[in-house]
C-alpha cells in the first residue's frame, strides 16, 4: 500500500517537475525574445513555442505593449526627422537674402549720409552679421542632424543646378561692383544624385566665397 502511495506520489511530483521546467523554459523563450526586441530596431514580436493558452495570453500582452513602444518610437523618429529637415530647409532660405541684404548695406555705406543714418546703418549691419553667423551655425547644425535622412535619388543636370546657385548670387557680387568671369561647360553633366543635397552644397560654397570677396573689397 505504502509501495503503491510512494510510487503515485513520485509520479505526481515528476509530472509537476516536467511542468515546471517547461514553464521555466517558455519564460525564458519569451525573456530572450523581449531582450532581442528591445535592442533591434525591428517590428517581428515574440513567438512562443508553448500551447498553454495562459503562457500564449502572457506573451500577447507583452507583444501589444512592444507595439505600442514601437509605434510612439516611430512617431518621434518620424516628428525629429521632419523637425531636422524643416530646420535645414528654414536656415537654407535665410542664407541668400541675408546675403543679398549684406550687399545693399554696403552700397549704402559707401553713400554720403547723415550721422544718424550712419548710426542706423551700423546697428543694421551688427544686427545682420549676428543673424548670417547664427544662420550658417544652425544650417551647419542642421545638416549633421539630418546626416541620417534619406536621399532622393534621381538624373540630374549639374550644371543647371549650379547655374540656378550662381544667378542667387549674381547680383549681389555686381552690386558691389565685383564682375565675376562664368564659364560653363558645354557638355551637360548628368549625375545619379540627390538634387536639394547638390543645391545645398554649391550654396554653401558660394555664400563662403561670397562672405570673403565681401570682407576683401570693404
Amino acid at each position: 500500500m505504502w509501495s503503491l502511495l510512494c510510487l503515485v506520489l513520485g509520479i505526481v511530483i515528476l509530472i509537476l517537475l516536467g511542468i515546471l521546467l517547461s514553464f521555466l523554459n517558455f519564460l525564458q523563450e519569451i525573456t530572450e525574445g523581449l531582450d532581442e526586441k528591445l535592442h533591434t530596431d525591428t517590428n517581428t514580436l515574440i513567438s512562443v513555442s508553448s500551447g498553454n493558452r495562459k503562457i500564449r495570453l502572457f506573451a500577447e500582452q507583452i507583444n501589444r505593449q512592444l507595439w505600442d513602444l514601437r509605434r510612439e518610437q516611430l512617431n518621434l523618429n518620424h516628428g525629429n526627422q521632419e523637425l531636422k529637415v524643416a530646420v535645414t530647409n528654414i536656415s537654407h532660405d535665410l542664407r541668400t537674402p541675408l546675403t543679398a541684404i549684406c550687399g545693399y548695406l554696403d552700397l549704402l555705406e559707401q553713400e554720403e549720409s547723415g550721422d544718424n543714418v550712419k548710426k542706423y546703418l551700423d546697428v543694421i549691419r551688427e544686427r545682420t552679421d549676428s543673424m548670417r553667423s547664427l544662420t550658417e551655425e544652425l544650417f551647419s547644425c542642421s545638416l549633421l542632424a539630418i546626416q541620417d535622412e534619406k536621399l532622393h535619388i534621381e538624373q540630374i543636370c549639374i550644371n543647371d543646378i549650379l547655374e540656378q546657385s550662381i544667378a542667387g548670387f549674381y547680383g549681389v557680387l555686381v552690386n558691389k561692383r565685383i564682375l565675376p568671369d562664368i564659364q560653363m561647360s558645354e557638355i551637360r553633366v548628368m549625375r545619379q544624385l540627390d538634387k536639394e543635397a547638390v543645391r545645398r552644397i554649391f550654396d554653401n560654397i558660394l555664400t563662403q566665397t561670397t562672405n570673403m570677396l565681401m570682407k576683401s573689397f570693404r
